[in-house]
């Protein structure tokens, strides 16, 4: 009789090995869902989030629990304090914020370890060299915010936070032991290898902003903080118009853009099975977005803002000048530096901080993420610097002078999205009425957005040139129309 059989082994799985299939992957699962307990609130995880694109994320996480191995994981963050100085941050070195900060890592790591037993780890890439020149950081301080940041991990105990530097994510001869001054002396060796091993000369910042949906984001949250970092630094005024110190930050973003990709490309080499996360909200299958303050204002990085304690035991963060500003916090020094505001217990003379007597602490407002993701659509700028071409995106939006409240609960209400974690956005369903308020009686830009928004490399209409025709996308006729009717 001829057999059909193959003359190979047959590996039959058994009862065992698909009960330890299953475990790894209930396991992977709870991880993941830990992990996403501590993302960002600015978008919500729709209840599939754990389909579809979400699998690569188990199929990491997967491999870690097969071995019993920790689970490791990797963040870019921590480069440096905020360039204002005046009104953000309390200093140049890392203080009670950055500590909340590690904390609140560190403990998502033992929340993990209790149900799963190897725990997991967190690396943090220190991304500061990469753009501290850009921001009129020295290369001496973002040494130092970084040492300090490691004196708090050991001091503390966080065990399961570890460090690693730009050096470590390039081929270049240093000594083992790696100085202050060493460390500053290659610097701009540092930021130089970098481009040329891990930049791409073909590089289009305006197209991938204008395709990539995480880049539009990271792009829009750079513009932001640059305005208010360095307003101190490179004052408005009669050399300085409003308009050209948003068109110079708007080219510092595009720059800071140009070195990211090169510094997510040395990562991604140095840790290609490291879970990645990410300060910068994000739609993207490959990383997940983490809120680092535990906090329910906008500001969730410790190197933008100042925390307080209130005097009922919570948290919260804002800018210095805010807390500043409220005689019902005081000032603490740590060591003789300052490191937080405490809340003075409530007495005949003051009322208790809450979201009622306190501006920054008010519930913040739903913005539509729709209008915010197409706003570098609507009125693109495309300057003669754009051809030559971490830090958060998650801070609010208080100014030095307008003190309103962060929005920070941003979400869109559709069905999962077909990239990322089946992330959704909730937000208000726009009315006609609104629509009409927003555009008026301009039918045009109305109809344009839309396009603008939904198929931006659509050709809409050409322009006569004196040797030919030129395509115009819906972006750029879009700006020509606000030019014109606006």
């Amino acid at each position: 009789m001829t057999s059909f059989l193959s003359t190979e082994q047959v590996v039959v799985p058994t009862i065992d090995d698909e009960l330890y299939s299953s475990y790894v992957d209930q396991t992977s699962r709870r991880i993941l869902d830990v992990f996403l307990q501590y993302a960002l609130n600015k978008f919500e995880y729709a209840p599939g989030h754990l389909q579809g694109k979400g699998e690569g994320f188990l199929s990491l996480i997967g491999r870690f629990v097969a071995q019993g191995a920790r689970v490791q994981a990797c963040l870019p963050a921590f480069p440096f304090k905020s360039a204002n100085k005046v009104y953000k941050v309390l200093g140049s070195l890392p203080d009670k914020a950055e500590e909340l900060a590690l904390d609140r890592l560190n403990t998502l790591c033992d929340s993990i370890q209790q149900f799963y037993a190897p725990g997991a780890e967190i690396v943090i890439i220190s991304d500061g060299i990469t753009y501290n020149d850009l921001l009129c950081i020295s290369d001496q301080e973002t040494w130092r915010y970084g040492e300090a940041l490691r004196r708090i991990a050991v001091e503390k105990g966080f065990q399961n936070i570890l460090f690693s530097r730009i050096r470590d994510l390039l081929d270049i001869s240093l000594p083992d032991k790696l100085t202050e001054i060493v460390y500053v002396a290659n610097c701009t060796n540092f930021r130089r290898l970098l481009m040329n091993q891990y930049g791409a000369v073909d590089l289009d910042i305006d197209k991938e902003i204008a395709e990539n949906a995480d880049t539009k984001l990271t792009y829009l949250g750079y513009k932001r903080f640059l305005e208010s970092d360095l307003q101190h630094i490179f004052p408005r005024g009669e050399h300085r118009s409003a308009h050209s110190y948003k068109r110079d930050c708007k080219y510092l973003a595009k720059q800071m853009l140009a070195r990211r990709y090169s510094f997510a490309r040395a990562v991604k080499a140095a840790f290609p099975y490291h879970l990645r996360l990410s300060i910068h909200e994000s739609i993207s299958e490959d990383k997940i977005p983490i809120n680092l303050l535990n906090t329910k204002t906008g500001f969730t990085t410790p190197w933008h803002c100042s925390v307080a304690h209130l005097a009922n035991g919570e948290w919260i963060s804002a800018p210095m000048g805010e807390f500043n500003q409220d005689s019902r916090l005081e000032l603490i020094h740590v060591d003789g530096a300052p490191s937080h505001y405490q809340e003075k217990m409530p007495d005949g003379t003051h009322s208790a901080i809450t979201e009622l007597t306190a501006t920054y602490l008010q519930s913040p407002k739903s913005i539509n993420a729709t209008a915010y993701m197409s706003s570098t659509l609507t009125a693109p700028s495309r300057s003669p610097y754009s051809s030559d071409v971490s830090i958060s995106s998650s801070e609010g939006k208080y100014t030095d002078s307008c003190l309103t409240s962060p929005n920070i609960s941003t979400a869109y209400n559709s069905s999962p999205s077909p990239c990322g974690l089946g992330i959704h956005i909730q937000a208000k369903e726009e009315t006609r009425s609104e629509v009409s308020t927003q555009y008026g009686r301009r039918l045009i830009p109305q109809i344009m957005d839309d396009l603008a928004a939904s198929r931006p490399e659509t050709t809409v209409f050409s322009l006569p040139l004196s040797l030919g025709w030129r395509s115009q996308s819906e972006p750029s006729f879009c700006f020509s129309v606000y030019q014109s009717s606006g």
